[in-house]
């Protein structure tokens, strides 16, 4: 054979393979920041359902101090209350388009949004402090609240290790 035909060969043989590996290091990559991105917003679904529980407890520390709702810092804590409730559809939307209905991910946040619900529905606006039945309704929910985040975790960490 022709040694230079022979380079060019070799040449073609050379920049095919670099072809491939250069294909295989972008797929990688791409595979890479879909992996990033899910985790990012498993991560972002779990800190707003915190972020929502505890400002729900806050909002139980200022009708357990006797606050009105024309107080302007109950005012301003519904504010942040609805803010953090927003933030959460956000996420289980965001959840629902990258997980799908069905998954556990999706599942595991139904949970918590369950739970966030209930502690919603404890919050009053009645005159006076809650009474003891209500403060053990709050520590019974929020328990499951902190269960349900806890499992979210796991569930978020086996999908980072396994998918």
């Amino acid at each position: 054979m022709d040694s230079g035909l022979a380079a060019i060969l070799g040449a073609s043989v050379g920049a095919a393979g670099a072809s491939v590996a250069q294909l295989v290091a972008s797929i990688r990559q791409a595979t890479q920041r879909k992996e990033d991105r899910r985790l990012e917003l498993m991560e972002n679904a779990l800190n707003g359902a915190v972020r929502e529980r505890r400002l729900l407890r806050s909002q139980l520390s200022l009708w357990h101090g006797g606050l009105v709702a024309e107080d302007p810092r109950v005012g301003a804590l519904d504010g942040q209350v609805a803010e953090a409730i927003e933030a959460v559809w956000i996420a289980e939307n965001s959840l629902l388009m990258h997980f799908g209905s069905g998954s556990d991910v999706v599942e595991a946040f139904g949970a918590i949004l369950v739970s966030l619900d209930a502690l919603k529905s404890l919050i009053r606006r009645a005159p006076g402090p809650p009474n003891q039945a209500d403060l053990d309704a709050w520590a019974a929910e929020t328990s499951v609240a902190v269960r349900s985040q806890r499992a979210f975790a796991d569930i978020a960490r086996r999908v980072a290790r396994l998918e």
